[in-house]
């Protein structure tokens, strides 16, 4: 089945203005901001997992030094995305720990080895970092605590144990996320539904109105979004600024996402209180296949938004050289100008994003 056919062919007739508030125009998403504490946690280029393995083998051994201040982290992370198991993982910390390296350094979040490890389910490894001095009620820059990080990481019994450990479930971070809103995030119905025995809303937002759908949406777990529908959340649920579950999908290039969202009533024609539409969304993110599955579909794909922005600008903007060769071949017209005065050529320049610059000067 080619890729476009996972898509809803959509009647693309008046728009309704899909707002949740009369906040004033933003150039991109704002809820992208309120949850950048539930990013996810990306694989790492592979080239630098194997100059990093390479870097820690030499260490280890005695022939060189882990330059990279967050190096535990990175091992950690690596641990938690392999299922690393937990035993394996304290051997290697306390080979690295007597080899001198900092059990204290954190990431670029300010995640620290023990949230990491919160994460991944290494509760051994938890336990002696505890003992190195690591405190169990620390958070990350985002405010993220460990029984967050356990929620989305799927991690139901330890989630359990740091709520016995005196860890909240009821607890925030600085954007608002509550530990069902991580556990959305992750996918992990089990964590979802143990919280919600515990007596968390269903109907949780954080400060931008992010809820348990939307942050199912960003991830892309078609099975979680199917839960909360089920009981009782809608599927054109959107957050303060407008940008709804379908666009958290669409920024995602998640197709099977998208299509359950639709199927569900979610509108694909909505547009935020910034006027981007789920193209925009698609753009942003980079989603060249996506976007190629939307115009199939009918979707525009040279509209402005209310700061005269097309998702062109936007690609050009981000640096997404697929999308702009796509976007151009489907007719979007490269002088067009923002509210700035500026066109998709002048971003791309500006930002240096030369594969992008090419095309949009190779075109005219």
């Amino acid at each position: 089945m080619r890729f476009h056919q996972v898509l809803l062919t959509v009647a693309v007739g008046a728009v309704a203005l899909s707002s949740c508030s009369d906040s004033e125009p933003r150039q991109l998403p704002l809820t992208i901001g309120f949850c950048e504490s539930l990013a996810p946690r990306k694989s790492p280029d592979k080239q630098y997992v194997s100059d990093f393995r390479t870097q820690l083998d030499a260490y280890l051994s005695g022939k060189g030094s882990l330059c990279d201040a967050d190096s535990i982290p990175m091992l950690l992370t690596l641990a938690a995305q392999e299922r690393t198991p937990d035993e394996n993982v304290l051997e290697m910390l306390r080979e690295l720990r007597e080899a001198g390296a900092d059990m204290r350094a954190v990431d670029a979040r300010g995640s620290s080895a023990l949230l990491l490890a919160a994460y991944g389910g290494f509760r051994q490894t938890m336990d002696y970092l505890r003992g190195e001095g690591l405190s169990l009620q620390a958070t990350n820059s985002a405010g993220c605590t460990a029984l967050m990080m356990a929620a989305q990481g799927g991690q139901l019994e330890l989630l359990q144990e740091l709520q016995e450990d005196g860890l909240s479930i009821t607890a925030r971070d600085s954007t608002g996320n509550t530990p069902l809103i991580y556990a959305a995030f992750g996918g992990s119905i089990p964590c979802i539904s143990y919280l919600l025995e515990q007596g968390e809303s269903l109907h949780s937002v954080n400060q931008g109105g992010l809820n348990c759908l939307i942050a199912s949406a960003y991830s892309g777990d078609v099975e979680c979004c199917r839960f909360f529908i089920e009981r009782g959340l809608s599927a054109q649920t959107c957050a303060y600024d407008g940008v709804s579950a379908l666009m958290y999908a669409a920024w995602g290039g998640h197709a099977d996402c998208f299509r359950y969202l639709v199927e569900q009533g979610a509108n694909p024609a909505a547009v935020d209180t910034n006027g981007n539409t789920v193209v925009h969304y698609a753009a942003f993110g980079g989603q060249a296949e996506f976007l190629q599955a939307l115009a199939h579909s009918g979707m525009p794909t040279d509209e402005p938004n209310l700061k005269g922005q097309t998702p062109l600008i936007i690609a050009a903007t981000e640096g997404h050289a697929d999308c702009v060769k796509l976007l151009l071949e489907r007719g979007a017209i490269r002088t067009r100008k923002d509210s700035d005065g500026k066109t998709a050529l002048y971003y791309a320049e500006t930002a240096n994003h030369a594969d992008c610059a090419d095309l949009l000067r190779s075109r005219r």
